[in-house]
């Protein structure tokens, strides 16, 4: 994985320190990154923020280089081989000492990493001839907000932080203000339509601000994924809790959204975006308290809450009349006047799937959608593939066992018990379950009263064939075009569990999960019989052993099918052949319903003539949190 290295604010004697790079500048003769917060009530500080300061440009400066190094481009296969990146940053800073303390530095990389997939390095400069904070700021003029306490909300325009302004307003007295990231066209204006719409119904209480931070014209960007912009967004919060004199930072997304748990192959790991992932919150509420000296909260309100429920408490509101204007769409270069949703990403798929769910659909008319959540055709490969999956990984959560849902996300479980020191895991885990539970009831409600509704177009043939309803509900186990698995894997720089570089053309990745009591197989379903886990389990345990001999592979060790079984917990050649070919059998079915293509016998599992079974030699066995979708 090459590192990518970016000079931040350096001067040129500086520079001659380091070789290539590319230079980065928010302010001075030299600047190509833009820093303004607008509309911020004017309050003096006793002392300037130094750290502060630093804290919000060094989170530009990463926001820029996060926005300059491309993953990949869309397509699944360059996805998977370029998506983890490397950046050393060396940047300029009025207190390098302070940064380069262990504490502060660890946590810096710690949220960057969970937050991004990528490693970050960081070198720490003296700033020469700083600018001061007030220098980004804008200060707003004549305006008679009340004074008080102040909740900093997280304000996107979309329909949740829309409704979390809403609910922030009627339970509480603060004052809220609302800091916008500005991307230009629609989205700017209907933040601001909607901050309007706000302070016009709850006068006195709402202050609007836009911050725009980020590439110039000049630097444009070429990566758009913006892992790092709830770092930025962080930053700039933190900037105006000092201002306001709050320690109160709120992000309002749904806990569905938010934790993000592995529904698709099209969508794992940080492919799916952390930005309000209840770690995120914990590692960037860290962070902050060791920046500004003050109890910092950054919570998440609705973390226990579907988004169909954000949307059945806000509709019952004068403020629901609103819904329509909110812009949820990822695809904000789609969005025309009358078409402002794409219908195909996640997040319109989830927005509609929640507003009829949660009886505002005539507030989010089908007409503003560009494919019909029901109705609507879809095209082949990731579209099609994201929508059936989101739906059907929501029927399933309603079936689990509070046992088998646990077992299959222990992963993401084992995170989120330790983001909530006040609970027993055991409660963090039912409440996360029951969520995700209510959420499956309500979507199979949707889909059989449309059923209900066009029983006789689904009974004479007359719906599109590729439209979700027509999926979902006759064709269960449809077969969706996705990408190989062996294109996705090409070119990997994830590393074996000897260290090694993973990167073999068309490796299979396996891991044993221990703690789970499964077996995982990048980008299939997990196996968690326990007569699978403990057959594959030896299997391993004798690939690891030959691979540390440093044994040629075709002289990999093999096993007989009765010592296998033996391994299992059975007895006989027999039971042994039935573990392995049911094992087959599982892995074949899962890779022909997601790519397609049939994948051959051995993939997993080698025969070789006259000697028994071993790890196909080719597989390489890496860590659990290395695996995409476990």
């Amino acid at each position: 994985m090459a590192e990518r290295l970016f000079l931040c604010g350096v001067t040129p004697a500086q520079r001659v320190e380091y070789s290539g790079g590319r230079d980065l500048h928010i302010h001075g003769p030299r600047a190509n990154l833009r820093l303004r917060l607008d509309d911020i009530r004017r309050r003096l500080f006793d002392v300037e923020p130094t750290l502060l300061t630093d804290l919000v440009e060094i989170a530009t400066y990463v926001f820029a280089a996060d926005n300059s190094v491309s993953r990949g481009g869309v397509k699944f296969e360059n996805m998977g081989e370029a998506w983890r990146r490397s950046f050393r940053l060396a940047i300029a800073v009025r207190q390098p000492g302070t940064w380069k303390e262990p504490q502060r530095l660890h946590a810096l990389r710690e949220v960057l990493a969970f937050l991004t997939d990528d490693e970050w390095e960081f070198e720490f400069v003296e700033l020469e001839n700083p600018p001061t904070l007030p220098d980004y700021l804008n200060f707003a003029e004549a305006r008679v907000e009340s004074p008080g306490d102040a909740t900093i909300v997280l304000f996107s325009g979309g329909l949740d932080s829309y409704a979390g302004a809403v609910e922030e307003l009627y339970s509480s007295n603060r004052h809220v203000v609302l800091l916008s990231r500005q991307i230009g066209g629609m989205t700017d204006s209907r933040q601001r339509e909607l901050a309007d719409e706000l302070r016009r119904r709850h006068p006195r209480r709402i202050t609007h601000v836009p911050v725009s931070a980020g590439l110039t014209d000049e630097t444009k960007a070429i990566e758009h994924t913006q892992r790092t912009r709830s770092f930025l967004l962080t930053a700039m919060a933190l900037i105006a809790a000092e201002i306001e004199g709050t320690d109160r930072i709120r992000f309002y997304e749904n806990g569905i959204m938010s934790v993000n748990l592995p529904i698709s192959t099209q969508v794992v790991g940080t492919r799916a975006s952390r930005s309000t992932h209840p770690r995120s919150l914990m590692l960037l509420e860290s962070l902050c308290r060791l920046i500004r000296p003050s109890d910092t909260v950054i919570d998440n309100p609705f973390i226990w809450k579907t988004k169909i429920e954000v949307v059945n408490e806000l509709r019952d509101k004068p403020e629901g009349e609103a819904i329509q204007r909110t812009l949820s769409c990822s695809k904000t270069r789609q969005m025309t006047k009358y078409r402002t949703h794409c219908g195909a990403c996640v997040q319109c798929l989830q927005r509609r799937i929640s507003t009829l769910g949660g009886g505002a659909g005539e507030d989010d008319p089908a007409k503003a959608y560009a494919i019909d959540l029901l109705l609507g055709p879809r095209q082949r490969g990731v579209d099609r593939a994201m929508a059936v999956d989101t739906v059907r990984s929501a029927l399933e959560f309603r079936r689990l066992s509070d046992a088998s849902f646990a077992t299959r996300f222990a992963s993401e479980f084992a995170w989120l018990t330790t983001c909530y020191p006040g609970l027993e895991p055991s409660d963090v885990a039912r409440r996360f379950i029951g969520m995700f539970r209510r959420h499956g009831e309500v979507v199979r409600t949707i889909f059989a009263e449309a059923a209900a509704a066009h029983k006789f177009e689904l009974i004479d043939h007359t719906l599109p064939d590729s439209c979700l309803l027509l999926l979902v509900v006759n064709a269960p186990d449809i077969e969706i075009e996705r990408e190989p698995i062996t294109t996705q894997l090409s070119g990997t720089d994830r590393k074996t569990e000897a260290g090694e570089d993973v990167t073999e053309h068309g490796a299979m990745l396996l891991a044993v999960d221990q703690a789970g009591k499964r077996i995982l197989i990048d980008g299939i379903a997990p196996l968690m019989g326990p007569a699978e886990f403990r057959t594959l389990s030896e299997l391993v345990r004798i690939y690891r052993q030959d691979r540390e001999a440093e044994r040629a592979p075709e002289n990999y060790r093999t096993i007989l099918a009765a010592d296998l079984a033996e391994a299992a917990g059975s007895e006989g050649d027999i039971s042994g052949r039935k573990t392995i070919s049911r094992i087959r059998e599982k892995i074949s079915r899962e890779y022909q319903s997601l790519y397609g293509s049939e994948l051959g016998l051995d993939a997993i599992i080698e025969t070789v003539q006259g000697k028994g079974y071993r790890l196909n030699p080719a597989v390489r066995v890496v860590t659990p949190d290395q695996i995409r979708g476990r």
